[in-house]
């Protein structure tokens, strides 16, 4: 997430930017100090609704990257891969509504299609159906995540996906 900070930063230097970040194994804010007067940095969980309450208020879009990550960690603790990843996107998506957010871009992952071996010649595509491997219960919670916010769209007509 932090890379696409820098990016948009570089790329869109008049925009705002509010990063919300639980800050845990897997999130670090010396990534971001380099900026910190540019953005404004919220300490936050996604499936906590007073966290993104405060975070959503003001905001035009929403580049979702917040996760559980790191495949063998999802073999020690499953229960918080699917809380961050899959109610976490949920709460995130009807919070987003709530506060009228118009664009919201979920970020997923390859691990979703499953593997290839490493000389195949096949290529994934956003085509490609999804086939996570039974035993990576990260690639689950992703593709599940995945599925809500598809779902979501067809529930409401908003946040039309990109997949």
């Amino acid at each position: 997430g932090s890379n696409f900070v820098y990016y948009w930063l570089k790329n869109h230097p008049k925009d705002k930017i509010r990063v919300l970040d639980a800050l845990t194994y897997a999130g670090n804010y010396e990534n971001l100090r380099p900026i910190a007067k540019k953005i404004e940095f919220i300490k936050g969980d996604i499936t906590n609704r007073g966290h993104l309450r405060q975070a959503l208020k003001g905001v035009d879009a929403i580049v979702h990257y917040a996760a559980e990550t790191h495949v063998d960690r999802s073999v020690f603790d499953p229960g918080s891969f699917w809380r961050a990843n899959v109610v976490g996107t949920r709460i995130l998506l009807e919070e987003a509504k709530r506060a009228k957010v118009d664009r919201f871009h979920h970020i997923s992952t390859d691990e979703v299609y499953g593997e290839l071996p490493l000389d195949s010649k096949e290529r994934f595509s956003e085509s490609t159906p999804y086939a996570p491997r039974p035993d990576n219960l990260y690639a689950i919670s992703k593709a599940e995540a995945d599925r809500v916010v598809k779902d979501f769209y067809k529930e409401t007509g908003i946040y039309r996906p990109r997949c």
